[in-house]
């Protein structure tokens, strides 16, 4: 039994005519008989009494004509949800964040964005690490990330956006010499000891700390997130470079402009370049863009 049988049996019951119901069908009146038959052979049950030029529903076929109608009406649906799901309108996006994403503002923008406009869309926060994130991209644990990178190109098999920039800042004691003196050369900080953010991949923590400075500065130690990092450096265990996102007053800290940064640290969303303009990960994209 096909879904067309049911299209051709219920078009039939509402109109009760072979050949008013083979026109709506675009069909020719032979062959919807002929359907029509071979639907009540396969079901064993006469669905349709004839008599003279009059057409009617048997029994059979008035407890069928419900059922017909649900199936067709579900597979209709089925229909659609697939459609929907091609189209980004429904689904579940992965959605990675780092730390910059977050107090930036960006991350509340682009999630409230993608809200309005699928609603029935749901959204999981994965909360990592750059490093981190970009390996559940490329294991295809995300469909996407708002996260801190360098300025330069992301890793073979990923593609970026760039949403917003943000200049590194250095991070030290309220009152050190350092805040004393201004806008900082990173060049001035190479005895200095630092604390790293880390995660997989950039274990000490140091990757965009060294790629900000132009050199790997000596480790102090390591922190599980930026903003913690902030805390040990009011605590006077060493340094740290955050975004200026993260220069919040009231930290008990000094937040420096670096003058002459090898990079700047950029918040883009990351994807995986095969999910390019499929599904959720394609309509948030396009979202983006659309920006």
């Amino acid at each position: 039994m096909e879904l067309r049988h049911l299209r051709y049996f219920t078009v039939l019951a509402e109109e009760l005519h072979f050949g008013r119901a083979a026109a709506r069908l675009n069909i020719v009146q032979p062959a919807l008989s002929m359907q029509i038959r071979a639907l009540e052979a396969e079901l064993g049950a006469t669905l349709f009494l004839r008599e003279r030029r009059q057409v009617s529903l048997s029994p059979a076929g008035a407890q069928f004509l419900p059922e017909a109608r649900r199936v067709l009406s579900q597979a209709e649906f089925a229909a659609q949800v697939a459609r929907d799901a091609a189209r980004g309108v429904i689904g579940h996006l992965r959605l990675g964040f780092s730390a910059n994403a977050v107090f930036s503002g960006v991350l509340s923008d682009v999630v409230a964005r993608m809200r309005e406009a699928h609603p029935r869309v749901e959204i999981t926060p994965v909360e990592g690490h750059p490093t981190e994130l970009t390996e559940a991209l490329l294991r295809g644990e995300l469909d996407a990330a708002v996260s801190t990178v360098l300025s330069g190109p992301v890793r073979d098999g990923l593609r970026s956006r760039k949403l917003a920039t943000f200049a590194p800042r250095l991070v030290a004691p309220k009152g050190n010499d350092l805040a004393a003196r201004g806008p900082v050369a990173p060049e001035a900080l190479r005895a200095e000891a630092f604390i790293g953010y880390s995660g997989s991949g950039d274990v000490d923590g140091m990757g965009l700390t060294a790629q900000v400075l132009g050199f790997m500065p000596r480790l102090a130690c390591t922190s599980s997130s930026p903003s913690m990092a902030i805390g040990l450096v009011a605590a006077g265990f060493g340094l740290t470079v955050v975004p200026e996102s993260l220069a919040l007053p009231g930290q008990g800290v000094d937040f420096v402009p670096l003058v002459g940064a090898a990079e700047v640290l950029d918040v883009s969303v990351i994807w995986p370049e095969a999910q390019a303009g499929t599904g959720v990960t394609g309509a948030f994209l396009d979202l983006l863009h659309g920006g």
